[in-house]
């Protein structure tokens, strides 16, 4: 159990700093589009600095989580399993005698 657990840590370790990436990726988005909107240049250039950004973040995606992602092979069976955990415990609470 121990195995699995140090397993499951990681995997929300790899997925928690994933998603930060990716927030700071949008926020320097949001950033350079600010930018090229209030210097008033008439051409839009923020998208190139985006493009390359999301082109690394998607390598670093890859990198951390395979080919497959996030979604990998075993995806569709772990929500599966989750969502009948989840009801389980409402029709168990449903069941109780009021």
């Amino acid at each position: 159990m121990g195995v699995e657990r140090e397993e499951a840590r990681r995997w929300v370790r790899r997925k928690r700093n994933f998603y930060t990436i990716l927030v700071v990726y949008l926020g320097l988005s949001v950033l350079w589009l600010a930018i090229d909107v209030l210097t008033g240049t008439d051409d839009w250039w923020f998208f190139w600095p985006m493009l390359g950004a999301g082109v690394l973040v998607a390598i670093i995606g890859i990198a951390m989580f395979g080919v497959t992602g996030l979604f990998g092979g075993d995806w569709e069976r772990r929500q599966v399993d989750k969502y009948l955990q989840q009801h389980e415990g409402q029709k168990n609470e449903g069941d109780a005698p009021g």
